[in-house]
C-alpha cells in the first residue's frame, strides 16, 4: 500500500475527531465570550445603582471571567477599584470625593472591558450616558436615613418620638 493511502485512511479516521474537538474549541469561546458579555452588561447597566446585589456580584465575577493574558488591564482596572472600596483614609467631610474617585475607577474599568470585547464606548459616555431617575437616588437616600433611625432606636441611642394630640369635636363623629 502507498504512503499516499496510509494519509488518505488516517485523514478518513482522524476526520470526525478534529471536526468534533473544533466544534468543542468554538463552543466553549462562545460560552467564555457570552458570560464575559453578561459580566460588562450587568456593570454597565447598573453604574448609576452601584449598591445593588446585581452590580456586586457583576464586579466579584471580574477574576472568573476574566483570566486571559490580554484581560491585565481589566484585572489591573478592578484591583484598583477593589483597593478604593477598603480605603478609609478618606475623612468624613470629603465623602463626596471618595464618591468621585469610584466614579472615575468605575469608569476605567468598564471601559477597558469595552475595548476589550470590542465596544467603542468613550469615557465619558460611560460616566454620563446613564439614566437613572432622581426617584431612585431620593428613595435610595431616604431608605437610608431611616434605616440609620431604626439602628439608633435599636441600640438606645435615639427615643422614638411620640406626640400626644388631642381629640377635637370633628373626629368625635368619625
Amino acid at each position: 500500500m502507498a504512503l499516499e493511502s496510509y494519509f488518505t485512511i488516517a485523514a478518513v479516521l482522524l476526520s470526525p475527531l478534529l471536526a468534533v474537538q473544533a466544534t468543542k474549541f468554538l463552543e466553549k469561546s462562545a460560552e467564555k465570550r457570552s458570560r464575559r458579555i453578561a459580566v460588562y452588561r450587568t456593570l454597565m447597566a447598573t453604574r448609576a445603582q452601584r449598591l445593588s446585589p446585581a452590580h456586586v456580584e457583576a464586579l466579584n465575577s471580574i477574576d472568573l471571567e476574566f483570566t486571559d493574558h490580554g484581560d491585565k488591564a481589566i484585572r489591573e482596572a478592578w484591583k484598583a477599584l477593589l483597593a478604593h472600596f477598603s480605603d478609609r483614609s478618606y475623612p468624613e467631610n470629603q465623602k463626596e470625593q471618595w464618591v468621585i474617585r469610584h466614579i472615575d475607577l468605575l469608569v476605567e474599568l468598564l471601559f477597558e472591558m469595552g475595548k476589550r470585547m470590542g465596544f467603542e464606548f468613550d469615557k465619558t459616555h460611560i460616566r454620563t450616558g446613564i439614566y437613572s431617575p432622581q426617584a431612585f437616588g431620593d428613595m435610595e437616600e431616604e431608605q437610608a436615613i431611616v434605616r440609620r433611625g431604626v439602628v439608633e432606636v435599636l441600640l438606645g441611642k435615639r427615643a422614638v418620638p411620640i406626640r400626644i394630640m388631642q381629640e377635637t369635636h370633628d373626629d368625635q363623629n368619625l
